[in-house]
This record gives C-alpha cells, structure tokens and sequence, in this order.
C-alpha cells in the first residue's frame, strides 16, 4: 500500500484511503486548524465510525513518537482486471502469457497474434484465462 499524503489525496479526492490495518476511512476534513488537519471516520471491524486525526503524511493522532501504528493511513490498492491468452511453450515446462487485453473477446481475437514467439518458437495456445492484480496507483 502507498503512504497517504494530502497533496495527493486532494488531487483525487475520489481514491480509498484506509488504515495500515486495512480498515476504511472516510476523510471528512482536510484543513483543521491544528498539527493533524485531516480527519476521517474509521470503520471498525463491527462497522461503527470512529474520527481520527491524522498529521498531512497520514501519521495517526495518538502517534506521536511516529513509530508505525496500526491507524496511519494509506491509500488502497486499486484492484485491476484482464484477459490473457496462456501458451505452452515446452521450454523448461514453462507456460507463458501474451498482452493483457480488457475483454476475454479482445485477446481471443488476439490468439497468435500478438507476444506468441518466445525464443523463437510458437507456443501452442492453451487457454483464455481472467487475471486479477492490485496497484499502488
């Protein structure tokens, strides 16, 4: 997960933002007249909303020696999704992946097409396979 930060955050104020321990926040100020100027609402594991202040690099409140504490805060991984075309290509028993492509139509459309020669061999087309990742954006 990627360190909150304000100048970021007010950029795209649209991004999740969640504690170091995964729970959410909903940031609710950004410019308290104080040393911790963003406040947000922490959703705990019963689903109850706490405010919390936190320091412009997401440091929590109650965190003063700045050691990592469970309530700093950072931005949530964006989840991602794609179609890949899988290949055998009898090199070593490795399977070998081409493009991500946004629609399992796109890359089937794309079998052969597009990354297939690996050392110089054409691999044999296996499969169309969904894959899901996260990002640090």
């Amino acid at each position: 997960m990627k360190q909150f930060n304000l100048k970021e955050y007010l950029e795209n104020p649209y991004r999740q933002v969640v504690t170091r321990n995964g729970l959410p926040v909903r940031i609710i100020c950004t410019n308290a007249k104080d040393t911790f100027p963003v406040i947000g609402l922490v959703k705990d594991y019963c689903g109850t909303e706490h405010t919390n202040s936190f320091k412009e690099n997401g440091v929590h409140s109650d965190n003063y020696s700045e050691i990592k504490s469970p309530f700093d805060l950072f931005f949530a991984p964006v989840k991602k999704e794609g179609w890949v075309n899988l290949y055998d290509t009898r090199i070593n028993g490795k399977m070998y992946t081409g493009s991500v492509f946004d629609t399992k139509e796109e890359a089937v459309k794309n079998i052969g097409l597009t990354d297939t020669r690996c050392f110089g061999l054409i691999p044999d087309y296996i499969s169309t396979v969904h894959i899901e990742w996260e990002e640090d954006e």
